[in-house]
């Protein structure tokens, strides 16, 4: 198999859509919905002609591009847009089929569906589509009369049986389950109409057809392998539908005007938007992942991958098409829009290859078997992570080899986040200093202060390989995460020269001065004055919310230095210390009990000229930098820390005896939210390492992870019962870990940006409303 890199993805995809628009477009679905006009066969014919589309998944040496069934995804995702019924799906799911039935009457079939001759469709029982048992009088039985074969019996709901030529029937034998092909002609097939006009099923009637066996072995596992996929394959056919859906919304809200302004500059219509993208984007991650499963690249479970997918895509699609709607008021509920075409195909595609409650047990299965046993601990690394990461060999060698001969004096590794009101202890600061030593810290710094110049993707496999062997890598506070890259981006060489090595040494320890009373995160209506005093600035002012403050010795500050210049200019980004130099620090107490962030007054403090990064009146663009600072080299691992957290409630809820069926069933869904978080961060590492900006990936990743830990707070506390709400028995607010992340995470959608204002950022830069 031949896996496509980005180029080659971007030439499919665009030769797919171009054909598409030309030959079943969004046009041609509403004249065949409408008024019956068009002809499906010839139209998947022509389709199928000019593109090879029958021909991509099968592999060279059996006649066909070998291009995976990653390629095929990008076929369905732009036919998912347009909703014509041509028979793509049901075709690949015979083809998925054929490749795994190693017999000769297997062999004979598969190249004349390759090449368009026949059009295949898979007529399964009810029990291979995922329910308990077939209904009364449904299903097939095949009977072999001295060689030959013949089939009877009737399956509903069949895809794609009124285009076929040829039936791959899913039959009892007499030895078990078995796979024929039975001609199209020899069944009665009747179709019966759905909510979703563009996607119609079959009855499938057949009464000792003669047939012709596929398969010699048990096919309970491949029944099970192709059903898998089709799930998988409805969830990449809805990424495209919901795409579309969200397209054409966004065009509206730009377009629609009301009280003279568009409609998309509304705060509401910013945030409707972004949430949509918020769910669309890991639903894409989800289906790209089960089909990467399906090329057998990295991991065996596909049924777990695409029940994944199925069940977030079911999700998704139905609200992304729903709330489009609702962004076009009145229009949006017309027939004339295409949108009520998205919302029955969602609904619709909710009952096909699995419903909901049978792809959760999948997933509740998966969670059971988090829970520790004597046998050993619970196993934090997802193999396909591992094996996914193949590249830079040689850094990851190095990376090993240090934390073999020095990861005994590590400290434990935490959960996703550092406590609020952290202090570091004297064995985290003797790890600091090992991985100084080890140059580990700082990855991204150039080589001339002793740091290894990484970039993104190094920086990720650094990150992996700590987080694997379940050793904390910790960064150097804001001086490292947010100071640094501002001076990096800003700074003249001398101020790099005075101000890294520092950072790095652990001599400066820097804080926040960027939020006041009054302006709040309004940075271009901040009050804090800033005035030059020769060869130095004097800044008078408060900040307010500075996390970590009482730890720190150096305040990086946002002041104003030219009063008389536009709001966004005249600030300036100064670096001060703090001890001894008229700034008093207020801890101010948090919900958590702990004294996290701080009041911070400026009486008058000190700052020379040369700590002034990017020059006087360039704050805002310097700020700009530090507030969007890269997050990439995190997003591969970060999954991992919310993991252990929702491992440590398994593990508390198993010694709890509270792990009943119901729990698990609840516990499904922050699994569904850390499996998501884990396929964002592939799709991260594989568009940086294809030279992309994954833009979106990066604007949703805050919302998204810190939504997600205030809801597994709250499901602890609740499924932990009266366990949940007692504190240890210790002098003070003590909190334990689990109730520590309740009472912290409402403070993580604020800080960095609340999640409101995250919002505005992605519907303004990502998604291109106005402001």
């Amino acid at each position: 198999m031949t896996v496509l890199d980005f180029a080659e993805r971007r030439l499919v995809q665009e030769s797919v859509r171009d054909a598409v628009e030309q030959l079943a477009s969004v046009a041609h679905t509403r004249a065949l919905v409408d008024h019956d006009a068009g002809d499906v066969r010839e139209v998947w014919r022509e389709l199928n002609t000019a593109l090879g589309l029958t021909a991509i998944p099968v592999p060279e040496e059996r006649g066909g591009a070998g291009s995976g069934w990653g390629a095929v995804g990008i076929v369905l995702e732009e036919l998912g847009r347009t909703l014509y019924p041509v028979p793509y799906l049901s075709s690949c799911l015979a083809l998925r089929l054929l490749l795994e039935a190693d017999t000769p009457a297997a062999h004979e079939l598969l190249p004349r569906i390759v090449s368009g001759d026949d059009v295949p469709a898979v007529v399964f029982g009810a029990a291979a589509a995922g329910r308990p048992q077939p209904g009364p009088g449904r299903g097939m039985t095949a009977v072999d009369r001295n060689g030959e074969w013949r089939v009877s019996g009737r399956v509903d709901d069949v895809l794609g049986a009124a285009h076929a030529d040829v039936l791959l029937v899913a039959a009892s034998g007499p030895d078990g389950p078995v796979v024929l092909s039975v001609a199209a002609g020899a069944a009665t097939i009747r179709s019966r109409p759905t909510l979703d006009p563009t996607r119609p099923v079959d009855d499938v009637v057949l009464d000792q057809a003669p047939a012709t066996p596929l398969t010699a072995e048990p096919v309970e596992a491949l029944l099970a392998d192709v059903v898998a996929f089709g799930a998988a394959a409805l969830a990449t056919e809805a990424v495209g539908g919901a795409a579309r859906c969200l397209d054409l919304a966004l065009q509206y809200v730009r377009d629609r005007r009301q009280f003279g302004t568009p409609i998309g500059s509304f705060q509401a219509v910013k945030h409707a938007c972004a949430d949509l993208l918020r769910e669309l984007e890991p639903a894409r991650s989800a289906a790209l992942g089960a089909l990467e499963v399906a090329d057998g690249g990295h991991d065996a479970d596909l049924q777990a991958t695409a029940a994944l997918a199925k069940v977030v895509s079911d999700r998704m699609y139905t609200r992304v098409s729903l709330e489009s709607v609702q962004l076009h008021g009145a229009l949006g509920f017309t027939w004339e829009m295409e949108l009520h075409l998205h919302t029955k195909r969602a609904v619709c595609n909710r009952v096909m290859f699995g419903e909901a409650p049978w792809h959760r047990a999948v997933l509740s299965r998966q969670v059971a078997t988090l829970v520790k046993r004597a046998s050993g601990p619970i196993e934090h690394v997802n193999e396909a992570d591992r094996n996914a990461s193949a590249d830079l060999p040689e850094l990851r060698a190095e990376v090993r080899d240090w934390l073999r001969e020095h990861g005994a004096h590590a400290p434990p590794l935490g959960g996703a986040h550092e406590a609020m009101s952290y202090e570091q202890t004297p064995e985290e600061a003797a790890w600091i200093d090992r991985l100084r030593e080890g140059r580990w810290l700082c990855l991204s710094w150039p080589d001339r202060f002793g740091c290894r110049a990484l970039g993104p993707i190094e920086t990720m496999a650094v990150n992996e390989e700590f987080t694997w062997a379940g050793v904390p890598r910790p960064h150097l506070g804001m001086g490292e995460t947010l100071v640094a890259p501002a001076i990096l981006a800003h700074g003249s060489v001398e101020q790099q020269d005075e101000f890294l090595p520092r950072i790095l040494s652990g001599e400066h320890r820097y804080c926040q001065g960027f939020s006041e009373p009054e302006a709040g995160s309004d940075l271009a209506h901040l009050r804090t004055r800033g005035v030059v005093e020769g060869d130095s600035v004097r800044i008078t002012g408060e900040k307010i919310w500075q996390s970590g403050a009482q730890h720190a010795n150096r305040i990086f500050v946002l002041c104003r230095t030219d009063a008389d210049a536009p709001p966004h200019r005249g600030i300036s980004y100064v670096l001060a210390d703090i001890p001894g130099n008229g700034i008093r620090v207020e801890p101010i107490r948090m919900m958590s009990g702990d004294h996290g962030f701080s009041h911070v007054v400026l009486d008058g403090a000190v700052a020379p000229l040369e700590a002034v990064i990017g020059g006087l009146g360039n704050g805002w663009k310097v700020a700009m930098t530090t507030l969007g600072a890269e997050r990439a080299g995190q997003v591969t691992s970060q999954h991992l820390g919310y993991q252990r957290e929702f491992e440590q409630l398994v593990d508390r809820l198993a010694a709890l005896d509270r792990l009943d069926a119901a729990t698990l069933d609840r516990l499904t869904d922050p699994w569904i939210g850390i499996q998501l978080m884990r396929l964002n961060g592939r799709r991260v590492a594989a568009d940086l390492a294809a030279g992309l900006e994954p833009q979106a990936l990066l604007a949703i990743d805050k919302i998204n992870w810190s939504e997600f830990h205030l809801s597994l707070g709250l499901l602890a506390a609740e499924l932990r019962g009266l366990d949940g709400v007692l504190r240890p028995r210790e002098e003070g607010y003590v909190l334990d870990d689990l109730q520590r992340v309740l009472l912290e995470s409402p403070g993580r959608r604020i800080a960095r940006g609340t999640n409101q204002i995250q919002r505005n950022l992605i519907a303004e830069r990502v998604l291109g409303l106005p402001r």
